[in-house]
């Protein structure tokens, strides 16, 4: 019985949750009843996944039209509004970053900079993660950073047993070397005079192998043997820590860096897309620069913390050394080797990536000059020109309904006569149309110089590649989530 449960539990509760929590709007014959009957069961669905998740967020688009709180019309263009736009762009671009492989160039141009240290390299790597996780998604960013990551912890790892191996060689080598210097120390008795016999170096050197493989073989001591075992002990959990530090700190810096952008994870572009919604038609307004500036300071005080807790849990022994040692000089000298190595096999950029690179730059510089609050960037020449003359002042004489809006914020403090006319809401550019015109770019500009012989047209990103990497499920997830909120704003 129970067997037959487990095969078959998805689709028993895909049944029963909607036929248990069935009275709910039956007996409650008001639309917050159903709009929560609704709500519960999509949450249900998508905790547990019993089915697909992009299937369960299309659900919102049957159900609120069937129940009768939100009509056609108004849920489906919420599965496509200007923040859908803008996460389709961003997820786009970050596809033609991806397809060049420009994110594996910055990254490892960045850690042949600052790989001296384990300590450092940790320091660049966390770094370049959280910089690309900001414009690409977090699972992307540490897909990227893996392999770099890894070939670092296997130089590290390298680095451990060849220190390991040496200290065990110079500790043999002394025992033998005493043993040596107390043979060449014998004295021959001859009556009351005693001769002393005295080594030539090279005879030393010889006597000093003998004494060595006979140490090594014969006179190895179990306590001797108990050291080693000690030694190796302690430079695998030196090692282990190294790589447990590593491989937590992508994740960690992928998460941070997230959080530091408007693109920079789904849950950001839904906040934006939640508060225009609510707050359309008043100043308060959710753009890149603006929470650029929110954001970016406390990933940079996060990315900083989170380092600094690495270091002391797993690379203590390093980070509190005030000195260096000449073998760790060695090993940090042949550890930028090798990342200074991987950078250059990647060779010159190719005609792709300066022009991915230079998309890039452009799309940062459109984002952040678009919009400066009280002062308006570039999107002024993109004016509405029939809703000009609205301020903010207007808009606050503008009575909205309890029913159709919730509480607005209080923006009392700006008077009816603003000296500066900040306009609300008037501008024909958005931070969407800067997202979906770099992401488009790249399925546009050709991915060879056109300017060689025999060149043929082909452009950097194939749409086919591109409908296959973009993460659909997010965007449908996105306007279910949009629809939801929508839906409760309707029901209070």
């Amino acid at each position: 019985m129970l067997i037959w449960i487990r095969l078959r539990w998805r689709l028993i509760t895909l049944i029963l949750i909607p036929l248990i929590f069935l009275p709910l709007p039956i007996i409650i014959n008001l639309p917050q009843a159903k709009c929560g009957y609704i709500v519960i069961i999509i949450s249900v669905y998508w905790i547990f996944e019993i089915i697909p998740l992009p299937v369960t967020s299309l659900l919102p688009l049957v159900l609120f039209p069937m129940a009768g709180v939100l009509k056609a019309e108004t849920v489906a263009p919420l599965y496509f509004t200007d923040i859908t736009a803008l996460f389709f762009g961003s997820l786009a671009f970050a596809h033609a970053i991806e397809s060049v492989n420009l994110h594996r160039r910055i990254a490892l141009f960045v850690l042949s900079l600052v790989g001296t240290s384990t300590k450092w390299t940790m320091a660049g790597l966390m770094g370049v993660t959280a910089f690309l996780s900001m414009w690409i998604s977090n699972t992307a960013a540490v897909s990227i950073m893996l392999p770099v990551s890894l070939a670092i912890i296997g130089e590290v790892q390298q680095q451990v047993t060849d220190l390991a191996d040496k200290s065990q060689a110079n500790k043999e080598a002394t025992t033998a070397a005493n043993e040596v210097i107390e043979l060449n120390e014998i004295g021959v008795s001859n009556g009351h005079t005693k001769t002393r016999v005295i080594l030539n170096a090279s005879e030393l050197e010889e006597q000093k192998t003998k004494v060595s493989v006979e140490v090594k073989t014969r006179f190895r001591q179990p306590w001797q043997r108990h050291d080693q075992l000690t030694v190796d002990r302690l430079h695998l959990k030196r090692f282990d820590d190294l790589r447990k530090g590593f491989l937590l700190s992508i994740a960690y810096a992928a998460t941070i860096g997230g959080l530091a952008s408007l693109v920079g994870t789904g849950t950001n572009v839904f906040v934006k897309g939640y508060i225009d919604e609510t707050y359309r038609g008043t100043a308060f307004r959710v753009n890149f620069l603006n929470f650029l500036l929110f954001g970016l300071p406390v990933g940079v005080i996060m990315l900083i913390l989170c380092w600094l807790w690495l270091q002391i849990l797993y690379n203590r022994t390093e980070f509190f050394k005030c000195h260096t040692d000449p073998e760790d000089r060695v090993s940090q000298g042949k550890l930028k080797a090798m990342l200074v190595k991987q950078y250059k096999d990647l060779g010159k950029p190719s005609w792709n990536e300066y022009c991915v690179g230079i998309v890039f730059i452009i799309m940062i510089l459109l984002w952040v000059t678009r919009d400066f609050g009280e002062t308006r960037g570039w999107s002024i020449i993109f004016l509405d020109e029939k809703n000009n003359n609205k301020t903010i002042g207007d808009v606050i004489d503008v009575s909205i309904s309890c029913q159709d809006r919730p509480a607005q914020p209080k923006l009392s403090s700006y008077p009816k006569k603003h000296e500066n006319k900040s306009f609300v809401a008037n501008w024909y550019m958005d931070d969407s149309t800067v997202a979906v015109l770099c992401g488009l770019l790249p399925l546009i500009l050709p991915n060879s110089n056109p300017f060689q012989k025999n060149w043929k047209y082909e452009s950097i990103v194939q749409w086919k590649v591109l409908v296959k990497s973009v993460s659909w499920d997010a965007i449908f997830l996105l306007g279910a989530g949009l629809s939801v909120a929508s839906a409760f704003k309707v029901c209070i």
